[in-house]
């Protein structure tokens, strides 16, 4: 019995939404602390693929300052390993290491949210930046030739 497998020539860029976090652009520090704020309108269809939190200039609240990034079903879907230390400049992966997380793929309306949580004095310094890549089911930017390929031939 031959199995074909059904390649779609569509291929497509992966997107980048970026949101930008300083303690000087916040409301202030007792508005945002331990609160899921919305920062990314997602489009229908999108899937997460990637992103990051880089830490342009690290947060200097008295104690502690943590950061973590989801959605309103998940407050910390992106870093579901542990909120992310933006008391220090660095650069944070997204975690996409789940079936839930890797396949979720966002229906009209819904948002990336980001939760900051800050400990001690108010900070005076600060920049975050939560980039989230993604894609958009079923879409395609341009298309590339394929070879059809028949796999059950050989294993007759």
């Amino acid at each position: 019995m031959a199995v074909n497998i059904f390649k779609k020539p569509g291929r497509q860029t992966v997107l980048v939404a970026e949101a930008v976090l300083t303690y000087a652009n916040t409301l202030s520090p007792a508005d945002l602390n331990a609160v899921d704020t919305p920062c990314i309108d997602m489009p229908e269809g999108a899937m997460v693929v990637g992103g990051r939190v880089f830490v342009v200039t690290a947060f200097n609240s008295a104690t502690s300052d943590t950061l973590d990034v989801g959605d309103n079903d998940d407050p910390n879907r992106y870093t579901n390993g542990g909120a992310v230390d933006i008391s220090t400049a660095d650069v944070f992966p997204l975690t996409l290491d789940t079936v839930s997380v890797s396949n979720h793929v966002y229906t009209a309306g819904e948002t990336i949210n980001f939760t900051w949580t800050a400990v001690g004095a108010d900070a005076t310094a600060g920049e975050v930046r939560i980039q989230i890549h993604y894609i958009i089911a079923d879409r395609a930017n341009e298309t590339q030739s394929l070879k059809v390929t028949n796999y059950g031939a050989a294993r007759q």
